[in-house]
């Protein structure tokens, strides 16, 4: 039995990883429009790779069986989830507040 590359692998990495990674990028964008220094952002911005660690050790060790239905459903939930992040992004983004501040 080949063990990669099978569906679950293509669909996380076609599915999963990009709406991820916008979803992380969003989300760091509207941490940095709101704090200080980009020390602060990068901090706080570590914070969003938990949910990450958390599914990546949950498949290692067995307690999570990501399967196609429920990978389905979590590109379906970080898709409209990145939708709302970017609008609330673009909402709250002031580009002329972030170059007054250096």
């Amino acid at each position: 039995m080949l063990l990669l590359p099978n569906l679950t692998w293509i669909i996380m990495i076609l599915g999963v990883a990009p709406t991820l990674a916008l979803c992380s990028i969003g989300l760091t964008v509207m941490i940095s429009a709101k704090v200080k220094g980009f020390k602060e952002a990068q901090q706080i911005s570590v914070i969003l790779l938990l949910p990450v660690m958390g599914l990546m050790f949950g498949q290692i060790f067995g307690i999570l069986i990501l399967g196609s239905a429920l990978l389905a459903v979590l590109i379906a939930l970080l898709g409209a989830t990145d939708v709302v992040i970017f609008y609330v992004g673009m909402k709250i983004f002031q580009r002329e507040e972030i170059l007054s501040k250096m």
